[in-house]
């Protein structure tokens, strides 16, 4: 089985660097759709190899937009377990006012600001 060779691709300026620091080597490309082949003819005209070698190429996000993702994801995240959360208390509010309190649905309804067939569903969903 063909090595693969692991390379990094970051950009600076108009150009992406393709860096290979298994072989010690350095290429451009101008947009994204380009690097995995310039990194595979860089590897093939290095190692003289008669077929295209197989490149695992890792782009890399410039620090200040990887921080903004990681945070978006992280909120993001946070979101939807609040969602769940919230999801679970409405159901709970409703089990409350009809069992505990022994309301109408439509009793029920009119308290929480919501239609009788959304009262029935939180009643009946998990």
């Amino acid at each position: 089985m063909a090595q693969t060779y692991q390379a990094t691709a970051r950009r600076e300026g108009a150009w992406w660097i393709i860096a290979i620091p298994e072989l010690g080597a350095v290429t451009q490309a101008r947009n994204v759709r380009e690097i995995e082949t310039m990194a595979q003819g860089l590897v093939t005209a290095l190692l003289d190899l008669d077929s295209a070698a197989r490149v695992d190429v890792t782009l890399e996000l410039p620090e200040a937009a990887g921080k903004a993702w990681r945070e978006a994801e992280r909120l993001q995240r946070q979101a939807e377990a609040d969602s769940r959360r919230a999801a679970g208390l409405r159901r709970s509010a409703v089990r409350s006012l009809l069992g505990d309190h022994r309301l109408t649905q439509a009793d029920a309804s009119a308290l929480l600001g919501i239609s009788h067939q959304r009262v029935q569903q939180l009643a009946k969903s998990k």
